[in-house]
């Protein structure tokens, strides 16, 4: 969601993957890559973790893959102290 006014300064970035979704705002300063993520819970088992990777992967090809100057990744990561996702 983004005001109306700004609509011409947003590009939408296809995601291919559900936990991820992105957008790119034109700045002055450069384009800004803004990307929002709901990455896996960890629950113990190797799929899981396997998810938590394949979607920290997608998000670091994303931002090499995107034109812009700087970055806003954000969401729920679902990691804490002491976990393996953290």
């Amino acid at each position: 969601m983004y005001r109306k006014d700004i609509a011409c300064n947003m590009v939408i970035v296809d995601s291919a993957v559900p936990r991820v979704c992105a957008a790119k705002i034109l700045t002055n300063c450069g384009p800004v890559l803004l990307v929002c993520v709901y990455l896996t819970v960890d629950v113990g088992d190797a799929e899981c973790l396997e998810s938590y990777i394949a979607t920290c992967a997608y998000v670091t090809a994303l931002c090499a893959e995107c034109d812009a100057t700087q970055y806003v990744i954000a969401g729920d990561f679902n990691c804490r102290n002491g976990s393996r996702f953290y």
